[in-house]
């Protein structure tokens, strides 16, 4: 159909622009090379690097232990939520001139945010598998529990699919404000709300109000799914509330 094919066309378009981040000239200096190639890999690189950061400063046994595993925990989720958001809060606002022209040639805003959403999306499951590679690398770090495919490969799901959830809440964001200012304002404020009520850094086991609202946080979603696919919440009981 029409829509499909349009939605293929930006989704294209949308790899296209994320690609030319990276692309290099010929006659250009080698030292314009490495930077713009670094410019472009720098979300992988802030995953990777800051997980290795994590493994480092937590150290073993990290996930696989009951001391080490709520901190672990809450640093892992933290930093999909960070990377994820900081994919695409910036994405739409900075763009809506351009959409809205488009807009005006039949090109409608959904499709727009959808070509976004999957190119984002496949970027942000990248940085959770790097996230899961580093953890998973580091001797005696990773979970030693599963309940489907393997500690590993449970990690990697809930890492992925916390980083896709923050990067979709980045695009919101970013088609809420009107200004940058504002969409950093909002992505500043979501960030905390997260931390602060992901499950472990606060009790939220009673009902109460930071309850409902940690519902619609996809950190607290993220904490959980971690927690219950590794079997976190046995071996660390008492600091992670489900």
């Amino acid at each position: 159909s029409l829509n499909l094919r349009r939605l293929h066309t930006l989704t294209r378009r949308q790899l296209l622009l994320v690609s030319t981040r990276a692309r290099t000239v010929k006659d250009r200096p080698w030292p314009y090379l490495i930077n713009t190639s670094l410019i472009a890999s720098l979300p992988l690189l802030v995953a990777g690097g800051s997980a290795a950061l994590i493994t480092l400063i937590v150290g073993a046994p990290g996930l696989g232990g009951p001391s080490t595993a709520p901190t672990a925990l809450t640093l892992l989720t933290t930093l999909c939520v960070l990377t994820g958001q900081a994919l695409t809060y910036s994405e739409v606002v900075d763009e809506i001139g351009i959409i809205k022209r488009e807009f005006r040639v039949g090109v409608g805003a959904v499709q727009v945010l959808t070509a976004k959403w999957l190119v984002y999306a496949m970027i942000a499951v990248v940085q959770a598998g790097l996230i899961t590679l580093v953890a998973s690398l580091v001797p005696n770090w990773a979970p030693h529990q599963s309940i489907i495919f393997g500690p590993g490969f449970d990690l990697f799901l809930s890492l992925a699919a916390l980083t896709v959830a923050a990067m979709t809440l980045g695009l919101l964001v970013s088609s809420l404000a009107y200004k940058l200012e504002q969409a950093v304002a909002l992505i500043t404020v979501t960030s905390i709300a997260q931390i602060a009520l992901n499950g472990i850094t606060t009790d939220l086991s009673k009902p109460s109000i930071s309850s409902i609202l940690a519902e619609v946080l996809p950190d607290r979603w993220g904490v959980s799914a971690v927690a219950s696919s590794t079997n976190l919440r046995g071996m660390s009981k008492g600091h992670v509330t489900q």
